[in-house]
């Protein structure tokens, strides 16, 4: 968690914050989560633009087990958050999730 929250001050220090909303309520039904996932949401974007989770044994799957956490962004909709802010263009958002 302390990874994730360094990440969400830099993001918010970046002007960022205001538009994200973290959701660490969210289920996934993929099988190598072992804990915490979380997804990240911009607000009018209607689509979450970033998401991870703790996965425990999903290296030990290639060799030694290291318990892990990840995360990623996706950057094409950040951009276009960046566009919609500075009012270049209208939202439209994914239709489902990416997964």
């Amino acid at each position: 968690l302390a990874r994730l929250r360094e990440v969400w001050e830099r993001m918010t220090a970046a002007g960022w914050g205001a538009h994200l909303l973290l959701d660490m309520g969210e289920i996934r039904r993929m099988e190598y989560y072992t804990g915490l996932v979380f997804d990240i949401y911009a607000d009018g974007l209607g689509a979450e633009v970033g998401g991870g989770g703790r996965y425990d044994h999903l290296i030990g799957r290639f060799g030694r087990e290291v318990p892990s956490t990840g995360f990623a962004f996706d950057l094409d909709l950040l951009l276009q958050l960046r566009a919609v802010q500075n009012g270049r263009t209208a939202a439209a958002g994914r239709k489902g999730k990416r997964r």
